[in-house]
């Protein structure tokens, strides 16, 4: 049974521990606000997510932060909302801290600037990714991304990360698809889902979120899920997890702190 790492019960079992003992296991933290490859119509993060805001934490704040959690046995970097992390300049400095502190980071992206050169980058500096994946249907992916050939940067940017050497290594993998059902998407997860565990990949579904653009747009009705078919997504996915699939639980919920990004 395949596991993402960041957030395997060995992590969950491992940051508990350690969040008893008064150490600071996780961060959950949030970048730039900047997100400009994709305007996807769920966003939950609107209308916060755009340009880069003033004040946001410089590099060195965000170093001096991570330098003082390290100190308190940080092990984990959890970032999965508010911008694209791969748009923020001082991501790399992250990672080569991270790397230097044997600290694993789990990046959250849309995939809109994974090139071969960044997927190898992040492949050395050990990130764990969790990489936007709704549909292999070209069509409705771009509707979802909210412009015409976002989604083929998508299918390039998860092909460069497969070359990378990211999957499974064993039970446990350091890649994974974030899945939203949708209207848009619901025909075409069961072969995102194929796909994700034929390549080590961990399928990651979650629901569509009643907020930001979903609301701001009045769109949850048109893109909402009936349980029977979210059922049948569930069926599928039981089936490769010993009858048990539940979407996991990030341990920095738990046992992190959150910084956002303003000073």
């Amino acid at each position: 049974m395949i596991e993402y790492l960041p957030w395997s019960k060995q992590t969950l079992d491992y940051c508990i521990s350690a969040h008893s003992k008064r150490m600071i296991p996780s961060l959950d933290i949030e970048f730039s606000s900047i997100c400009t490859g994709a305007n996807c119509i769920y966003c939950d993060s609107k209308p916060y997510v755009g340009l880069k805001m003033e004040k946001e934490l410089s590099k060195n704040n965000t170093l001096d932060l991570l330098k003082k959690c390290s100190d308190k046995g940080l092990k984990w970097i959890y970032t999965c909302g508010l911008g694209e992390p791969l748009e923020d300049d001082k991501i790399w400095d992250v990672l080569d801290f991270a790397k230097e502190n044997k600290i694993i980071i789990s990046l959250f992206t849309n995939g809109m600037f994974i090139n071969k050169e960044i997927a190898k980058r992040l492949k050395d500096a050990g990130a764990c990714i969790i990489l936007k994946m709704d549909t292999f249907e070209k069509t409705a992916f771009d509707k979802i991304l909210g412009g015409k050939g976002r989604a083929g940067k998508v299918y390039c940017a998860l092909e460069n990360l497969l070359d990378a050497g990211y999957g499974r290594k064993e039970r446990y993998t350091d890649l994974a698809f974030s899945i939203v059902p949708t209207s848009l998407s619901i025909q075409g997860i069961p072969k995102v889902i194929e796909f994700a565990l034929h390549n080590g990949i961990f399928p990651s579904v979650g629901e569509l979120e009643k907020s930001g653009s979903v609301v701001n747009n009045n769109l949850y009705d048109s893109l909402f899920i009936k349980n029977e078919k979210l059922q049948e997504i569930k069926d599928i996915l039981d089936i490769h997890f010993a009858g048990e699939y539940r979407r996991p639980i990030c341990p920095a919920i738990i046992t992190g702190l959150h910084f956002n990004n303003m000073i």
